[in-house]
């Protein structure tokens, strides 16, 4: 017999049945919480090994954020992860100059991603620029110091290169950032030496400074052998600076190298600091124009091969006269060559002072030589082209410490293995100077 309430329960029974299922569908499509792109994504070169890159959090509900960078347009690839509200990344690496890279952001959770944010892209264009105003000092034989300016914000430091006899250049030092001088101690006097300087970073060398050349100065310029005769035509300058034109024709004047001997056979009674031996140097000129006739006088020369100096014995009988300086050792040592002093770099050839009568009264005077070599020539002679190397000396007179006299007293174009195959040395009122080239030598 069928229950009269079971019609009634099936009834509930399905009701209930689909309000459950109803229910259910109703949960299994509800929306879930938007997972929010990031946006403002930027990228900022903070060395040429990091990039920051930045982005502004849109999401409340995130794992983390996953970083792609594509380089060299071969496509994004993920390079890291970050977690939840950390809204930066520094991407580090061996960035290369005038590269671009390019990254992009997107949100992610345990089952899901968010769509990718604006590309963001960086140019690395950092400026290595090179370095500017070297500058060389040969500090000694072994040694020589390179100095420059700073251009670069970015560097990790400077490279320093050098050639050799116009070989190419290979680097031999390097300093850290901000450092501006390197002390080159494989220097030497043998070869021409030039150095340059580039800066450097991680993972990129800027362009190289324009190099300075350090010129040798050899030692052998006057090498002063026993027997050798240089032989110069050329003419007489009255002082300061006016040539004798009737002096030119027929004008001839020969050096000629004696042996070595001790000063007191070249002067009886020389002065008490001046010793030792030298070699003896006989300089006779003839001048036919003018009626000047010869000219005949004898130099004393000393050299040190511990220093490869060339002393010269000068009289300055005429400085004492002109300032009424009352001694009578006229004769004074003075450095006529210096060669490890280097290019370009001045040396003391003589500096003495005096009391000197100016005016009635006793003042000091000092009377100084200053030597420098100059520059690198070519000088064309009778006898052939030379490679030469041009010293300069200035003489200064100062009264008190106020320069009253500067002049330009000697030039002389030194060839190595020869001597000077060109010389100009200023005369004074009481003498004349000589201007003169090589036109023979006997050796």
């Amino acid at each position: 017999m069928q229950n009269p309430h079971s019609n009634i329960l099936l009834h509930f029974a399905l009701a209930g049945c689909l309000c459950l299922f109803s229910c259910a569908k109703e949960q299994a499509t509800a929306p879930l919480p938007e997972l929010g792109t990031p946006t403002n994504v930027r990228a900022t070169l903070i060395a040429d090994t990091l990039i920051q890159i930045e982005w502004t959090d849109a999401s409340d509900i995130e794992t983390g954020y996953a970083v792609e960078r594509n380089e060299k347009a071969e496509g994004f690839v993920e390079i890291a992860r970050t977690p939840a509200n950390v809204t930066m990344y520094s991407d580090t690496g061996r960035f290369r100059a005038e590269s671009t890279y390019v990254y992009r952001v997107k949100t992610f959770t345990a089952d899901r991603t968010s769509g990718y944010s604006d590309s963001a892209s960086i140019v690395v264009s950092y400026s290595l620029s090179a370095p500017t105003s070297l500058v060389c000092t040969v500090l000694s034989s072994t040694s020589a110091k390179v100095e420059w300016r700073d251009n670069c914000l970015l560097e990790r430091g400077f490279t320093i290169e050098r050639n050799v006899d116009d070989g190419p250049f290979y680097e031999i030092g390097t300093v850290i950032a901000n450092h501006t001088a390197f002390t080159d101690n494989e220097f030497s006097y043998g070869p021409f030496f030039s150095y340059r300087v580039r800066a450097f970073s991680a993972a990129n060398q800027g362009k190289p400074s324009l190099p300075i050349d350090v010129v040798r100065i050899p030692e052998d310029l006057f090498p002063l052998t026993a027997g050798h005769v240089l032989r110069y035509s050329g003419y007489l300058i009255r002082y300061p600076d006016t040539k004798v034109e009737s002096s030119e024709p027929g004008y001839q004047a020969d050096v000629t190298v004696g042996p070595v001997v001790a000063i007191n056979t070249v002067y009886p009674n020389p002065p008490t600091d001046v010793t030792g031996t030298g070699t003896i140097v006989t300089d006779s000129t003839d001048v036919p124009g003018g009626g000047i006739g010869g000219l005949r006088m004898t130099h004393f020369f000393d050299y040190d091969p511990a220093t490869a100096r060339h002393r010269m014995l000068m009289n300055v009988g005429y400085f004492f006269r002109a300032f009424g300086i009352n001694r009578s050792d006229s004769l004074q040592y003075m450095v006529l060559t210096d060669p490890r002093q280097g290019f370009q770099q001045s040396y003391t050839c003589l500096a003495n002072t005096y009391a000197a009568l100016v005016g009635g009264d006793l003042i000091d005077v000092e009377l100084r030589y200053t030597g420098k070599w100059v520059s690198v020539d070519t000088i064309q002679t009778p006898v052939g082209n030379f490679k030469t190397w041009e010293l300069e000396v200035v003489q200064t007179v100062s009264v008190g410490t106020t320069p009253v006299v500067v002049n330009v007293v000697l030039h002389f174009w030194f060839a190595q293995g020869v001597g000077p195959v060109k010389m100009i040395m200023s005369g004074n009122v009481e003498q004349y100077g000589h201007a003169r080239v090589l036109t023979a030598k006997n050796f």
